[in-house]
């Protein structure tokens, strides 16, 4: 099924888009809509401390293994029966600032993940594990890797297929999603890969 047929793509943008980069979103949130009739997406931002100079770009790999460490052992004590239904996309850039920065969207079954939490340290939510998996993969504390996780502004989106207003919350959805496609600032010609995505929901 093709979610996006319907969907107006007049977008009025200030900056030029990678095709390749769009189709990526769309297959990844096909493949979500596919396994799911609601899906709930986050999409933040992954910074590195300014006092350092980081050039492994294996830390977003480390990142997302963290992150899925932290899915494994909450499903061992959670409450609610249905998948998690993690996927995700995200965007790797550099602007003028020493460091590279990622833009990420994550997505998951809204029956099991809903809402990101109060972003305070330590409590047991979507933001401290996504906040956690980072500090992992930089190698600091949680408390260090506190402010390097950004999360957008209204950068929580609730999608359901069966909703009236459907069209309406995916346009809203993908007008946010497709700055992760903007051209500038991807061509950082270091040999490393500039996008990545999930092939299919996990857990």
């Amino acid at each position: 099924m093709d979610f996006f047929n319907d969907l107006s793509t007049d977008f009025n943008y200030d900056y030029a888009m990678v095709p390749q980069y769009q189709t990526i979103l769309k297959r990844t949130l096909s493949a979500q809509f596919n396994a799911f009739t609601r899906v709930f997406a986050l999409r933040f931002d992954l910074r590195f401390p300014v006092s350092m100079v980081y050039q492994d770009s294996s830390v977003i790999s480390r990142f997302l293994a963290s992150f899925k460490s932290h899915l494994v052992i909450w499903d061992k004590y959670r409450r609610s029966q249905h998948p998690i239904g993690f996927s995700f996309v995200w965007c790797r850039e550099k602007n003028s600032s020493q460091n590279w920065h990622y833009h990420v969207v994550f997505f998951f079954n809204k029956d099991a993940i809903h809402a990101l939490g109060q972003c305070e340290l330590g409590l047991k939510n979507t933001y401290n594990r996504i906040l956690s998996a980072w500090a992992s993969a930089i190698r600091v504390t949680p408390r260090e890797a506190v402010g390097l996780v950004h999360i957008c502004k209204n950068g929580s989106y609730w999608l359901d297929q069966r909703a009236p207003d459907f069209s309406s919350q995916l346009r809203l959805a993908m007008d946010s999603f497709n700055y992760l496609a903007k051209s500038t600032t991807k061509d950082i010609n270091d040999g490393c890969r500039n996008i990545g995505s999930s092939h299919k929901p996990f857990m």
